[in-house]
């Protein structure tokens, strides 16, 4: 039984007619485009020719790929902190005018400093990045967002797709350049082989080749490739949404019902709003215990993505300014809970975790 990982693209995968309209509305100015990074870039662009300022803030806990596109446009970057909750309202008395205020909703759930923005802007004018990368089937009413950073690898099968969408017309000159087939050929070669478990190495090698170069690129924004529209197109994406949520709530009430389990692993929340999607069901941990938990979760099949690696911040601020999501970092286990797992997958992942922290 194999439980996480990488999406796999399966026969099924093809036959699943959908909808994928319900991100957008007709007041929407978007732009699709290949990752994440890409929309990002496109917005900061975007905001350049709007003459911002060029400094930006950013939340130290966060990938470091968010960092690449303000590195690349020469801006300032100044991090701030939510500390360990993540979600919770903070003082933005530091954001100078014209600048980029970006935020991230965590895990599928609404950053509740959207209402700190809300008070922030009523004494100074800056622009608001909202990153939904982690929370992309999530629905949040508020419209305090200039721009808006959606990508669906994390999610769905596909090698690709990004979207940029805009409070405001996109005054951007140039076309995006053609799609990167090196990068498309070797992730889709990948997530097809991993339906084989005897190519189990042969797959990773090349997921993570990928990955590696197009991390060590410049960004060049470009199409979504015509495969990954499909693929999307083919999406319930309302029967995924149920499905993640259901599994979530299962996950939640059995570590919640496991009374020494409970005692060694903290999830991050307690509950889901209607409008919420989770990315995964994020726990703590001992921090010193973490590593060899991953290690033994990976030996019974269950891969768990690890939220984030913070080197690339901390080699640029003493990371004892941010030790608390610093510690958050070494501390978390995303759990997976995605449309591929039934109430047996969810059971037997409980079992497994319940009986690895009562031996290590």
């Amino acid at each position: 039984m194999r439980i996480g990982g990488d999406f796999e693209i399966t026969m099924d995968t093809l036959y699943q007619p959908s909808l994928n309209s319900m991100l957008l509305s007709n007041n929407d100015y978007y732009v699709w485009t290949d990752l994440g990074r890409s929309a990002i870039y496109l917005a900061i662009i975007d905001l350049i020719k709007k003459g911002v300022k060029r400094k930006a803030y950013l939340p130290f806990y966060a990938c470091h790929s968010i960092l690449k596109a303000f590195d690349e446009l020469d801006f300032q970057i100044e991090f701030y902190s939510q500390e360990a909750k993540l979600n919770h309202q903070i003082d933005l008395s530091f954001i100078e005018e014209n600048s980029v205020f970006f935020y991230i909703n965590y895990f599928g759930m609404e950053n509740r400093i959207s209402e700190s923005i809300k008070y922030a802007k009523k004494k100074r004018s800056f622009y608001v990045i909202e990153d939904c990368v982690q929370s992309a089937f999530s629905i949040f009413a508020h419209h305090l967002s200039d721009y808006k950073i959606y990508s669906f690898r994390k999610f769905l099968a596909q090698a690709d797709g990004a979207l940029l969408i805009s409070k405001k017309p996109l005054y951007l000159n140039s076309s995006l350049a053609q799609i990167n087939s090196t990068f498309l050929k070797e992730q889709t070669y990948g997530k097809i082989l991993r339906n084989e478990e005897s190519l189990t190495n042969l797959y990773l090698n090349l997921l993570k080749k990928s990955e590696y170069n197009m991390g060590h690129q410049k960004i060049i924004p470009r199409e979504m490739s015509a495969f990954s529209k499909f693929l999307m197109s083919q999406e319930n994406i309302q029967q995924t949404s149920e499905r993640r949520r259901e599994n979530w709530y299962l996950l939640l009430h059995n570590i919640n019902q496991h009374h020494f389990l409970r005692s060694c692993v903290e999830p991050l929340f307690q509950r889901l709003e209607n409008c919420e999607v989770p990315l995964g069901f994020p726990i703590r941990v001992n921090q010193q215990k973490r590593d060899i938990i991953l290690k033994e979760l990976r030996n019974k099949e269950i891969f768990c993505p690890v939220h984030w690696d913070l080197s690339e911040q901390t080699n640029r601020i003493n990371k004892t300014e941010f030790e608390k999501d610093y510690n958050l970092s070494k501390s978390m286990i995303t759990l997976p809970i995605d449309q591929r797992l039934s109430q047996v997958h969810i059971y037997y992942l409980i079992e497994s975790l319940d009986e690895i922290v009562r031996r290590i």
